[in-house]
């Protein structure tokens, strides 16, 4: 099972991207939801997305979709275990609702705003929103548990990571993109490092 890839992202588009594997001369092009692609930093950036792996009943061939969030992944496994939605279904409900809007959908029984998704009809609607509604521990818990990664993020870098994204939007980033950008120049820098190295490594990330 490939859990997620890291890499420089070559190639971005509204429903896939390149990622160029770090350490190897390995690329890889997945499916993404709009959500990921729209928090997508520019193409030379480092990048890191959750996957799943899905074979093609067409085809199957593997098809690996990418995710910037675990959440998103985590509702993309649970929609294409339900009868009648597949993979690309899957998509079109995560581009035209965030994770959060459509458990709280399904939460309040909301089929009308699942149903306004094309290609989902009444009935496929409220059958999604039963079966999410059926999760919600397990979706609070992913949505927990990527908050506590976060805030060890956080601490490691005290005060930094706020100002150095809040620089980079002053600068005229998306706050999605800046975040990002200051994410993955955490990882690149280590612990030890100020907050003119956090800029200047998300800047330099940007470039292609």
């Amino acid at each position: 099972m490939i859990y997620s890839v890291k890499g420089v992202l070559l190639h971005k588009s509204p429903f896939s991207c390149v990622v160029q594997v770090s350490g190897t001369g390995l690329s890889l092009e997945l499916k993404i939801p709009l959500s990921t692609y729209e928090a997508l930093p520019e193409t030379g950036s480092d990048v890191v997305l959750y996957t799943q792996l899905v074979v093609s009943g067409k085809s199957g061939e593997p098809v690996l979709y990418g995710f910037l969030r675990r959440d998103e992944r985590f509702i993309f496994r649970k929609l294409i275990d339900m009868p009648g939605v597949g993979p690309s279904l899957a998509l079109r409900l995560l581009s035209g609702m965030s994770p959060g809007e459509l458990i709280s959908a399904a939460d309040k029984g909301d089929v009308r705003a699942i149903s306004s998704i094309k290609g989902v009809g009444p009935r496929r609607a409220e059958r999604i929103a039963f079966e999410l509604k059926e999760r919600l521990s397990e979706f609070r818990e992913v949505v927990g548990e990527e908050a506590e990664e976060m805030e060890v993020v956080r601490g490691r870098v005290g005060d930094n990571i706020s100002n150095a994204v809040e620089a980079l939007v002053a600068l005229g980033l998306k706050r999605p993109e800046a975040e990002m950008a200051v994410s993955n120049a955490v990882s690149s820098l280590g612990k030890d490092f100020t907050i003119e190295d956090l800029i200047r490594k998300a800047l330099s990330s940007r470039k292609p």
